[in-house]
């Protein structure tokens, strides 16, 4: 009977630790890399946040300045820009 009780303490100890912790919030911090997919056309702006007003980012890309105003079927991802370089 108590090895029962191990077993199910066990079981319920395992499942406790392998269930998916809930992702973490992650914040907009200007100099950020983004993404913004506009909906109607699909078109993909990238660049690194500059400027956020309520429905509005500014974005830098190759010392190229983008005003994008925020539709409500827009997405903005944040992304890790990742660099390679190679050895010399």
């Amino acid at each position: 009977m108590i090895a029962g009780r191990i077993g199910v303490l066990a079981a319920l100890t395992t499942v406790a630790v392998l269930r998916p912790l809930p992702a973490q919030p992650t914040r907009l911090t200007l100099g950020q890399w983004v993404r913004v997919v506009s909906s109607p056309d699909s078109a993909i702006h990238e660049g690194r946040l500059i400027l956020v007003v309520a429905d509005s980012v500014v974005l830098e890309h190759e010392r190229r300045q983008e005003w994008l105003k925020l539709g409500s079927g827009d997405r903005l991802d944040m992304r890790t820009r990742v660099r390679s370089f190679t050895l010399a």
